[in-house]
């Protein structure tokens, strides 16, 4: 028996006032996951060459004479080669601040005389990498926090795909949980869990902690969009079940756009973790309000809280009611423990072609894959107009969730219309090669 025809459907009817507050409110939740997905951005962004330089150690300097007590500035004078050093060939080397010449004793006791030009070899004896960095920019992101500099600012991208990990592991429990607990009640459990694991991700001292709490906070994140994606297809149907499905990412995209504004009251990346999960408080109380599965319900021959959410559901829809409710509601019931779970392995079946199947899981999962790498690579832009890109970011996810409802609603070929989009903009991203370095002008 499909939806459209039981008395859940003839009750619920396909969009209303009930169906909209719920809409509403799972909506809202999806803004607190999507800051925790790309917070990673503003809590550690690439640091700039002047918030940095490598802290005078024993390692560093010669142990003769008293040189302990460098100063800074004279330190960085004395200890790093030149940033770039041009021939007349095509050819550019490039010494960065993670490695140092190690000066002699004699040359730190004389601050007024120069250094002649640096090697370009980094292998010489005089060019040493460096063991320990002071941080002096005034923002404490996870990179000032850990000292995640140079070969170790690879972590920065482990803490993403963990967050990553989280939610694959989060959906997969998601759906084994499903089976015992209600889509409301996971979604609560979403919440609270967020809250805690997302306070406990801003609030370690250890860069260890840090990654397996967020990607914890991924599972619980999970929880909420896979749940509450549930209710919203069990109490819509036709037209606006598609739209709801399609809008749900409205709210991500928001989120992205709202993030900067949050990013510039804080000054430090645990306060901002705190402030992005400690949100979630807001929607906790309101959570009552969020409708329940129906046919979660019945399946596990909950009739009487089933019978009270329709009843509910009818008043809000000013919808008319059958007097043998009660009856086909138990009818329903019996059909839905009779009736199989829908697997993965459905889909397989034959009815569609096994390669069209294909096709499809190989597109969604390399746009998936690359709309994550590329909100993540934000970071390595220029910081300065950081707030802007991640902005325009969200906008132009917006148009594209917009212009993807149209397609959806409106074509026949929705898949075709849907390639040559992507291999427009594939095609418009190598334009990116003529923008003129800001640097050589």
């Amino acid at each position: 028996m499909s939806h459209e025809e039981d008395i859940v459907h003839s009750v619920t009817g396909n969009f209303g006032r009930w169906q909209l507050r719920t809409i509403i409110l799972v909506f809202l939740c999806k803004i607190p996951t999507s800051w925790f997905m790309a917070c990673v951005i503003y809590t550690a962004p690439v640091p700039q060459k002047t918030d940095y330089y490598c802290k005078p150690s024993l390692n560093n300097i010669p142990l003769e004479g008293n040189i302990t007590h460098v100063h800074p500035e004279e330190w960085i004078h004395k200890s790093y080669p030149a940033r770039e050093y041009q021939q007349k060939t095509d050819r550019e080397f490039h010494i960065d601040q993670c490695y140092i010449r190690k000066p002699s004793s004699a040359e730190l006791s004389n601050y007024t005389n120069p250094f002649d030009e640096p090697q370009q070899d980094q292998n010489s004896d005089s060019i040493v990498p460096c063991d320990h960095f002071e941080h002096i920019s005034e923002y404490k992101s996870l990179i000032t926090e850990f000292d995640l500099v140079c070969s170790r600012q690879l972590l920065v991208s482990v803490t993403q795909s963990f967050h990553a990990l989280g939610a694959l592991i989060g959906g997969f429990l998601a759906v084994k949980s499903l089976r015992i607990v209600s889509p409301k009640r996971l979604m609560l459990y979403g919440m609270i869990g967020q809250i805690i694991c997302g306070n406990m991700t801003g609030l370690v001292s250890t860069f260890v902690l840090h990654v397996y709490y967020r990607c914890l906070t991924s599972i619980f994140c999970a929880f909420m969009y896979t749940s509450g994606q549930l209710i919203l297809s069990d109490i819509t149907a036709g037209k606006a079940r598609t739209m709801t499905i399609i809008l749900s990412e409205l709210f991500s995209s928001i989120g992205l756009i709202l993030l900067p504004g949050i990013s510039i009251f804080f000054d430090s990346w645990s306060h901002l973790y705190v402030a992005i999960s400690s949100s979630l408080l807001l929607l906790v109380i309101p959570h009552r309000w969020i409708a329940d599965s129906p046919r979660w319900l019945l399946q596990h021959q909950k009739i009487d809280k089933t019978l009270t959410l329709l009843l509910e559901s009818a008043a809000f829809n000013n919808r008319s009611i059958p007097l043998d409710m009660e009856q086909r509601l138990e009818h329903l019931a019996t059909e839905l423990q009779k009736k199989p779970t829908s697997t993965f392995w459905s889909l397989w079946d034959g009815k569609s072609p096994r390669l069209f199947i294909i096709l499809i899981h190989w597109a969604w999962a390399v746009s998936v894959v690359i709309y994550s790498v590329m909100v993540v690579m934000i970071r390595f832009v220029d910081t300065t107009q950081l707030h802007v890109n991640t902005s325009c970011l969200g906008f132009a996810e917006m148009l594209g969730i917009f212009l993807g409802l149209y397609l959806t609603l409106y074509t026949r070929h929705r898949w075709l219309w849907s390639g040559y989009l992507m291999l427009f903009a594939g095609g418009i991203t190598y334009l990116i090669w003529f923008i003129p370095d800001s640097n050589h002008p």
